[in-house]
């Protein structure tokens, strides 16, 4: 379980945290911006070794597509 709940704050809370953060950095300057996140094959097909690494790629592509869907509006994809 330790070593579960690493990779999901690595893969997966970092990104949230640092989309957070870029994006409040481009919204307050006004500006448009480009986040650009990394996920894996993983993310679609799953990994019967690596489970915690496969869930959290697929939660950095859903997140991605969350935050496109919520700050398109604002100019930042």
């Amino acid at each position: 379980m330790e070593d579960y709940q690493y990779v999901i704050e690595v893969n997966q809370n970092a990104v949230f945290d640092w989309c957070q953060r870029a994006a409040k950095k481009f919204i307050a300057q006004d500006s448009k911006g480009k986040i650009i996140n990394i996920a894996s094959m993983l993310s679609f097909f799953g990994g019967y070794t690596v489970p915690a690494y496969a869930a959290s790629k697929g939660a950095v592509a859903q997140l991605t597509k969350a935050f496109c869907n919520e700050w398109a509006s604002k100019k930042l994809m």
